[in-house]
């Protein structure tokens, strides 16, 4: 008699390893990116320069980053994207000693899948203004 072949058992899963990407990301007074999109399973190369008055920060709340820069400082930071796709609050969030220099410094992070579109790259997307 024949038996079936056992069917092969699949390899765990291997972590997602993505690319090195190397981003910069200016902070002004008031300005902030209005939205990034990050990959599962990059490794991501921030450049952060603040170009404003006073210190600022790049907070990632839902991934317990907040990188602070101080006022004409460049600073580089390197993280890997968690596999949690998503959308993401992202912003300097200081009041500090001059609260209106932080005024409207958020924006939003997406995570994307790998192999996922980019979402600015959706023709269907209004130009924002």
């Amino acid at each position: 008699a024949n038996t079936p072949a056992l069917e092969p058992t699949a390899p765990p899963e291997p972590a997602i390893t993505g690319e090195r990407r190397e981003i910069e990301v200016i902070l002004d007074d008031t300005i902030f990116p209005k939205e990034l999109e990050f990959t599962v399973g990059d490794t991501i190369v921030m450049t952060v320069v603040n170009e404003g008055s006073v210190e600022h920060t790049f907070e990632f709340t839902d991934f317990e980053i907040i990188w602070e820069v101080q006022k004409g400082q460049t600073q580089v930071f390197e993280w890997t994207v968690p596999n949690e796709p998503g959308e993401y609050d992202c912003g300097c969030y200081l009041t500090g000693e001059d609260p209106a220099a932080h005024e409207g410094m958020e924006g939003l992070c997406f995570i994307l899948a790998p192999g996922a579109k980019e979402i600015s790259q959706d023709a269907e997307a209004p130009d924002s203004i």
